[in-house]
């Protein structure tokens, strides 16, 4: 089958889903390099810290934003509903051509959702929102399951040690307004 034969939105999705891919990984990496900030101490490098973790959620949502419309034209294609539009639909119905590469897109997306679940259950990320992650991984998941919330272990509260910070914030994680300056991301 010729690319030019693969029906578009298909094709489309796995696009998608492949940059959606290394976007997660790339938040995964900056929760992580947050979590090891907080860990160290360094409590004047938090506020970027955290501010790039948010600079990369919001991406995570406007990716999401721009894959909802595709989902819909996917599932039309495939004659089922949008809910029932999973990898592992994609990898037993698609076409013969794409299943492969949605079975690596699963495989992977799976992983970091194990990953997530580890790293941002940390103390230092309990206030981070990585909901909209949860959402784009959630595609990896049979019908009808959600995400989980991650570990059994991490529903108990940690000790949380507070930071020795000159410039009056409340707490680890604490982030004001001011302190979100924009981030330059350089792996455009």
């Amino acid at each position: 089958m010729a690319s030019d034969d693969l029906p578009k939105p298909l094709a489309e999705l796995l696009d998608l889903l492949s940059l959606e891919r290394g976007l997660i990984e790339f938040a995964l990496f900056k929760l992580l390099e947050a979590r090891l900030v907080y860990e160290a101490g360094e409590t004047e490098m938090l506020p970027l810290a955290y501010a790039e973790v948010e600079q990369v959620i919001r991406r995570v949502r406007e990716s999401a934003g721009r894959r909802q419309p595709v989902m819909v034209e996917a599932a039309k294609e495939l004659g089922i509903e949008q809910a029932q539009l999973t990898l592992d639909h994609l990898i037993t119905t698609g076409p013969p051509v794409l299943r492969s590469s949605y079975f690596g897109l699963k495989n992977a997306f799976v992983d970091l959702g194990h990953t997530l679940a580890r790293v941002a259950h940390s103390a230092a990320l309990t206030h981070v929102d990585v909901g909209p992650i949860r959402g784009l991984l959630a595609i990896a998941l049979p019908a009808g399951e959600q995400p989980r919330a991650g570990p059994p272990e991490a529903a108990q509260p940690q000790p949380q040690p507070q930071p020795h910070d000159a410039s009056g914030a409340e707490g680890p994680g604490t982030l004001a307004p001011e302190a979100e300056a924009p981030v330059e991301d350089f792996r455009h």
